[in-house]
């Protein structure tokens, strides 16, 4: 990751286990935190490492993962909208996918609902995690006691 400008037309680059992310002039393609940004590449490398057969390439659809981003103006609905197109969700559902590519699947389904949750309100993902983490566990310890009270556990008779 860097905010050094790279002299190529891709934002990104990638090559088997390195990938250079540069963050150059973000503040003029959206003003959602670099921690968002971050995370949405992180998506898209899940999203090819899953299904890499297409991308959105002449007919751009930015709010898709699976967008090639021509358009760098595109990364603020790609991040807002953080979502996989009915086609692309196709395509993936008539792939034979392996119990690892399955696991990535769901993992980059929760991430993309949680960066584009966040990126709507305009918070960063971090903060947003950390709030959900929280209230998460609240709800299973609200769980756990309900489940007592009803089978009579630490109450007084």
């Amino acid at each position: 990751m860097t905010m050094i400008a790279i002299t190529s037309t891709y934002c990104k680059r990638g090559m088997q286990i390195l990938s250079l992310i540069s963050f150059f002039a973000w503040e003029h393609l959206t003003n959602l935190p670099l921690n968002n940004g971050l995370v949405f590449f992180i998506a898209d490398l899940l999203a090819l490492d899953i299904d890499g057969s297409y991308r959105h390439d002449k007919d751009p659809l930015p709010e898709c993962i699976y967008d090639f981003g021509w358009n760098k103006a595109g990364v603020d609905i790609g991040i807002r909208s953080a979502l996989i197109c009915p086609g692309c969700i196709q395509r993936i559902n008539r792939k034979n996918m392996s119990l690892n590519e399955k696991g990535l699947f769901n993992d980059l389904q929760v991430i993309l609902n949680d960066l584009g949750n966040a990126s709507k309100w305009e918070t960063d993902i971090i903060d947003y995690w950390k709030i959900h983490k929280v209230n998460a566990e609240r709800h299973v310890h609200t769980q756990r006691n309900t489940q007592k009270k009803q089978k009579g556990v630490g109450t007084s008779m």
